[in-house]
């Protein structure tokens, strides 16, 4: 089942992801995971090739497996990255959502 994030459309999720920047605490998590990605693209970028290395010179394939498994890690933690921020946009969302409802039920209260 899609979460509220993944039904928005292009233009509404750079929206959603700019207010989402726009607290303080949220930049922080954001900039770390970010940045998180990036190392985590270097390594397996790396680790390709270094693999494709170690077979060209027909090396040990210890190393060749033991490289193989920090590329999977790299993937792994990747996306693990990608759903944790996806996560967070998604309650980012319905708290603003629950904020909003909140306030007209408070508008219609007072009037």
């Amino acid at each position: 089942m899609k979460n509220k994030y993944q039904r928005l459309n292009k233009e509404e999720k750079k929206d959603a992801i700019k207010r989402y920047k726009s607290n303080e605490d949220n930049l922080s998590l954001y900039n770390r995971l970010k940045r998180l990605q990036i190392v985590l693209l270097i390594g397996a970028l790396l680790g390709i090739g270094v693999i494709i290395y170690l077979v060209v010179t027909q090396d040990k394939w210890f190393y060749i497996a033991e490289y193989g498994f920090m590329i999977v890690f790299c993937v792994v933690l990747y996306m693990f990255c990608k759903t944790t921020l996806e996560r967070k946009y998604n309650e980012f969302l319905i708290n603003e959502s629950k904020k909003e409802k909140e306030d007209k039920q408070s508008k219609k209260k007072s009037k």
